[in-house]
């Protein structure tokens, strides 16, 4: 019987080889590992912000198409609609008939912990109308309405040019406004993009 002899060039070449790829260092891996996280974590963030702005446009069309409808009911039904804003994130719709009688015909709730609020430092939009409050009217008091040819006045049937402000708390890049002119109702929402106002 003859014994295998160990072909040492051959088993020096797999060693080699071997030894080429031993694989990463400790300080390798966790230097890989922590920018992995430092990419997470940046990532997340910013989804955060794409996300909050997403819902604060959503609050936005929500507030201008409760008001576009409010106009347009008291066009077609030939009644004054209310528009009430009810705690800080509700929009109450409520149709007046002539022998005094209230209807809520529609009711708005923000999502997204939007709700009606100014932020510091955020000025008034380029309509110019104030904004010493969230619902910002002057100093004229509730009700606010509708008339059926589609002005927006106060209780005494003066027309009322003013803004809603909306956007999260603690959240000043998340603002959003939505101005009503008097004369017409005419309704125009704006964005803050952190500089400016834009349509």
């Amino acid at each position: 019987m003859t014994s295998r002899q160990p072909n040492t060039f051959r088993d020096e070449a797999l060693a080699s080889r071997l030894q080429g790829a031993a694989g990463f260092s400790l300080v390798e891996l966790i230097a890989v590992l922590a920018l992995g996280i430092t990419l997470a974590g940046m990532s997340l963030m910013v989804a955060d912000r794409a996300f909050a702005d997403a819902e604060a446009n959503s609050a936005m069309r929500a507030v201008s198409a409760t008001l576009i409808e409010a106009r347009d009911t008291a066009l077609a039904e030939r009644r004054q609609i209310e528009v009430r804003f009810v705690n800080t994130d509700q929009i109450q719709l409520i149709r007046i008939e002539p022998s005094g009688v209230q209807t809520l015909v529609g009711e708005t709730l923000l999502e997204g912990n939007n709700e009606f609020r100014v932020f510091p430092g955020v000025p008034d939009t380029p309509d110019g109308w104030g904004n010493g409050a969230a619902v910002a009217f002057g100093a004229v008091a509730p009700p606010y309405l509708f008339n059926p040819d589609g002005s927006f006045v106060d209780n005494g049937g003066v027309p009322l040019s003013g803004t809603v402000f909306l956007g999260r708390v603690n959240q000043p890049e998340t603002a959003r406004a939505v101005t009503v002119f008097g004369g017409t109702g005419r309704i125009v929402a704006w964005e803050w993009d952190g500089q400016a106002w834009h349509r």
